[in-house]
């Protein structure tokens, strides 16, 4: 089985896939936590994100690998996940993900470490580059000012900052040449503003179990 979801940032998909992976048994996959991986080597490297030329030669050369969910290995050498949730890393890899391919690199990872596992995946282009004949597809979006609010409190941030972060994301994510960030059909859209991610793991918990009774 695999789950494919995709959503802006900070519209809570990555805690509802943690969720859903442990109520079904399955393994959650982050594709954020690869691109966070290659955007920590080229920040110790020093490359230049925004060259999209000397990004792509750079990955290229990185020997990336997954055994695990939580278990990320660069040049034979085990990330420690912690030190990939922070602002910096994040905006690093906003800009390299944007190369078509670094997320052709990714992609493959995610591919090939599904067949061999039931996953749950979330990301920016799972449901429409990445599985795309899955048929659990789901979309999830909150308000932009509700997910600069999560955000603040998840990095004690400055809200203005944040908003016009994500504001700015959420063109880069829309408007990528390669995996744009879209509703592709047959995916279940959810709106999390008001929502839980108790809630919105019921619902895809729901229509999965719908699925499978069909």
């Amino acid at each position: 089985m695999i789950i494919a979801i995709d959503g802006t940032s900070a519209s809570g998909k990555s805690t509802v896939a943690k969720m859903l992976a442990e109520d079904l048994n399955l393994v959650n996959l982050n594709s954020g936590n690869l691109y966070r991986a290659l955007s920590l080597a080229v920040l110790n490297a020093g490359a230049d994100p925004d060259s999209e030329a000397e990004i792509v030669a750079f990955v290229e050369k990185q020997d990336l690998e997954m055994d695990a969910a939580d278990s990320i290995c660069l040049n034979g050498k085990k990330i420690d996940l912690s030190l990939l949730r922070t602002p910096r890393i994040d905006s690093v890899s906003s800009r390299i993900s944007f190369y078509v391919p670094v997320r052709q690199k990714v992609n493959v990872i995610l591919r090939r470490f599904a067949q061999k596992f039931d996953v749950v995946c979330e990301g920016r282009d799972i449901t429409s580059v990445v599985f795309p004949d899955t048929p659990h597809k789901f979309f999830i979006d909150a308000d932009v000012n509700e997910r600069a609010r999560r955000r603040t409190e998840n990095y004690n941030g400055d809200f203005n900052r944040v908003l016009e972060d994500l504001k700015k994301r959420d063109v880069e994510d829309y408007s990528k040449p390669f995996g744009a960030l879209r509703i592709v059909e047959g995916a279940t859209f959810i709106n999390s503003t008001h929502k839980t991610p108790r809630e919105v793991c019921d619902i895809i918990m729901e229509c999965v179990g719908a699925s499978h009774e069909s």
